[in-house]
């Protein structure tokens, strides 16, 4: 499988409101809310008045980290490892509890992440950060992933959007997001660059997303 960039713009001109645009990958996953939950991938802040811009890229480069959590929110890695298509990796904790995934390589059955530590562990699934040879960024929390257990590569790029100022970056949703979705669109299915103007009516009090 080929990799490809999307990169995204976010605009607006004297909106009216101060708004956060929250970007959440959250389409069809198995066990939502029970063991698998969203991370709020982008939390970006609008002003009521003036002409502002934020950009978001996503590259279908796929990672499997062992986060660090703080307060619900996943603030680092003590180990990470990018997975190509069919590879496999295996997830490890030797005597002094320092967490190490193997070398990803190419297997028969399904790709992904393997467990091989004695008892469960929480890992996430993340994507390539913006910045060449940056940590990923969390997409998917997995919590209590059985010892032996497998979790499968696949990652369906379909990202919604909100308008809440109740999540901030990395955080752990763990729940169904209280705001309507605005935008929602499969990320393979659009230009390499695409830019979109965020608008309010205030006669309905609805934000909309409009290609430009």
């Amino acid at each position: 499988m080929s990799l490809w960039t999307r990169n995204l713009t976010f605009k607006s001109n004297d909106l009216g409101h101060d708004a956060t645009l929250v970007l959440i990958f959250d389409k069809d996953i198995q066990g939502i809310y029970r063991d698998t939950s969203q991370v709020c991938w982008k939390a970006l802040e609008f002003p009521a008045q003036g002409q502002y811009s934020a950009n978001a890229t996503f590259q279908n480069q796929i990672a499997f980290v062992k986060p660090e959590v703080e307060g619900g929110v996943i603030v680092g890695a003590s180990a990470y490892t990018f997975v190509g298509f069919g590879q496999q990796t295996t997830l490890t904790k030797d005597g002094n509890n320092a967490y190490k995934f193997s070398t990803p390589a190419v297997v028969m059955g399904l790709p992904g992440m393997k467990n091989g530590c004695p008892d469960s562990e929480d890992v996430a699934m993340g994507i390539a950060g913006s910045n060449p040879g940056a940590p990923p960024v969390p997409a998917l929390y997995f919590s209590d992933v059985p010892s032996k257990a497998l979790l499968n590569s696949q990652f369906n790029p379909d990202l919604s959007a909100y308008i809440t100022s109740q999540y901030r970056e990395g955080e752990i949703i763990r729940g169904q997001v209280s705001s309507p979705v605005i935008w929602n669109y499969n990320l393979a299915r659009l230009r390499e660059s695409t830019t979109w103007a965020l608008t309010y009516d205030p006669a309905t009090g609805q934000y909309m997303l409009t290609q430009e």
